[in-house]
């Protein structure tokens, strides 16, 4: 596959293939994930292939250490040093195309978010506390790709923080709650008590009246009704 597959730190299965664990090239911490057909011929190169996997979901996926763990459909690459200390997760759906970007998703564990005493957000990465912004907010909601959504808790305006810029941005609206999946796929309800849609422009997904929300790992919008009823809305395509 023209890339430079050296420097890995374990393996792991899901019973169809063996996944090499990408740690140091000689160079630099990577992200190249290795896998081996089981059962096939060892020195056909039709055995192995290979997947940069060193950028996901905005995050830098590289440096890993240990055997990855299979759960039955993902497999999950343990975070080590990518540069520095990481606490960036890695997972491959084992059900899906190797070589496909859409197959591959990521979370950075490093640091943890609160609602402080000031109803400002903070965030405490290895010990050492920052506040996320000035702001006194009523609900937190955080992305796969490190996205996050809050609702001010005086005008009910929705705000998104986004890594790649480390800033916030109104989205406006009057909320009373929000789940964020990523920069591009937002939920929240509104006064109305519906439950709308955001990815750069607003569309309704589903009307209520709703009272609570969260989005799954999928992506997938789960709300809570006023009759106290819960929905998961599943993508059927």
């Amino acid at each position: 596959d023209s890339l430079n597959c050296k420097g890995y730190s374990g393996v792991g299965t899901d019973g169809q293939y063996i996944y090499y664990t990408p740690y140091y090239n000689g160079s630099s911490p990577h992200g190249v994930v290795l896998r081996q057909k089981i059962y096939a011929v060892f020195k056909d190169e039709d055995t192995w292939e290979a997947y940069n996997a060193g950028s996901v979901d905005g995050l830098t996926t590289t440096g890993f250490f240990g055997s990855p763990i299979f759960d039955g459909r993902y497999m999950y690459f343990v975070p080590n040093n990518n540069g520095s200390a990481s606490g960036i997760v890695l997972r491959y759906d084992t059900t899906q195309p190797f070589k496909s970007a859409g197959s591959w998703d990521a979370v950075n564990l490093s640091s943890i978010y609160v609602v402080g005493g000031d109803l400002a957000l903070w965030r405490n990465t290895y010990g050492t506390w920052t506040q996320m912004s000035s702001h006194q907010i009523t609900k937190v909601s955080i992305g796969a790709d490190g996205t996050i959504g809050a609702v001010d808790n005086s005008t009910g305006e929705g705000l998104i923080w986004s890594p790649d810029t480390s800033s916030w941005i109104s989205i406006g609206g009057s909320l009373k709650d929000i789940a964020v999946f990523s920069s591009t796929a937002i939920y929240v309800i509104g006064s109305d008590d519906n439950l709308w849609f955001y990815d750069g422009s607003w569309s309704l997904f589903a009307s209520g009246p709703f009272i609570s929300l969260s989005v799954s790992y999928d992506g997938c919008p789960a709300v809570v009704a006023s009759t106290g009823a819960p929905y998961i809305y599943v993508n059927s395509s």
